[in-house]
């Protein structure tokens, strides 16, 4: 090695265009200290692609509204997808399921991304026509993206689905409000599916002056939920403006979490009822929960809508309940 002319990588060396022998070329180039250049080094762009199934739960109205031009959205597979297994999941940079490429167009991404292609989108300039505010009076059925192939995964790449949905992480979240003030509050804290702890508070009915004030409450549950999404029952505008204006009020902070409303996902699964009173929905589908009472029982019941809706099968528990009623 002492001979070896340092001046050698430096140097074009002329290597063969055509070998029978194709490990002995690459050999070849190997030794000879060029580098081997990478096929798409740049990422390519591919064209304009539509992003559809948006409505997926409640809530999507407020994420598709967070878009902003430029955001990169990944995209991944779901093989075990029970409804097409070539699906290409499309997400947010926050790793939320915004949708899906359209069954017309998935089978060739698929087929690149189970190669070990990486792709994605870039939400264009011209998203929501430059209206910065309300873009969407309504969730769009499709939204189209700039997409994009890579041969490479970098560092913070997405490379598969945070976990989501009732076996996610997320608090449930039943709320007493009068008079634009908070008087009473409940969450469960759920941790990749499992409780992982409640909390209760809630001014005193003899003695409105004997609970915590509203601040220490709100401080409480924001220490006990932090950032995960809410998953609560009619969050109409009262509670979101209390809300709301608690947090910029008293603690001086946005309230950023995430909402995902079981009365919207009601409407979305059971399109022909008039209102979905949790009440109403805990009765069709035989939920009891005897062990507790008031905001507690309603923040579980709840739970177990979210859980069902989020299956899909709330629509078929009713449909049994009721037939398991009529044979009585």
């Amino acid at each position: 090695m002492s001979d070896q002319d340092p001046e050698r990588n430096n140097r074009d060396t002329n290597l063969p265009s055509k070998t029978d022998d194709s490990d002995g070329a690459l050999s070849l180039w190997m030794h000879s200290g060029q580098s081997i250049p990478s096929p798409f080094a740049k990422d390519i762009y591919l064209g304009q692609q539509a992003i559809v199934g948006i409505r997926f739960q409640g809530g999507a109205k407020e994420l598709v509204n967070e878009l902003v031009p430029g955001e990169r959205l990944p995209m991944l597979r779901e093989p075990e997808n029970r409804f097409d297994n070539l699906a290409v999941a499309v997400l947010d940079a926050k790793g939320r399921k915004l949708g899906y490429i359209p069954r017309w167009d998935n089978r060739i991404l698929s087929a690149l991304m189970d190669a070990g292609k990486l792709m994605y989108g870039i939400i264009p300039d011209d998203f929501g026509n430059g209206n910065e505010q309300n873009r969407f009076e309504s969730v769009p059925k499709v939204i189209y993206v700039d997409l994009y192939m890579r041969e490479f995964s970098l560092p913070g790449d997405l490379t598969e689905i945070p976990r989501q949905g009732y076996r996610g992480s997320y608090a449930v979240l039943a709320l007493k409000v009068k008079k634009g003030k908070i008087t009473g509050l409940c969450a469960i804290k759920v941790i990749n599916g499992e409780e992982r702890g409640v909390l209760s508070e809630e001014d005193s009915e003899t003695d409105p002056d004997a609970g915590s004030t509203e601040r220490d409450r709100l401080e409480r549950f924001r220490k006990f939920a932090g950032y995960l999404p809410i998953v609560c029952h009619d969050f109409d505008t009262k509670k979101r403006r209390a809300l709301e204006e608690s947090y910029g009020i008293l603690l001086g902070l946005p309230f950023s979490n995430r909402v995902i409303d079981t009365l919207k996902m009601a409407e979305n699964h059971l399109p022909n009822a008039e209102r979905y009173q949790y009440r109403y929905l805990a009765d069709m589908l035989g939920i009891k929960t005897d062990d507790c009472h008031g905001l507690e029982r309603e923040c579980r019941i709840v739970w177990q809508l979210y859980s069902r809706m989020d299956r899909s099968d709330l629509d078929v528990g009713m449909r049994n309940n009721k037939s398991d009623r009529s044979k009585e």
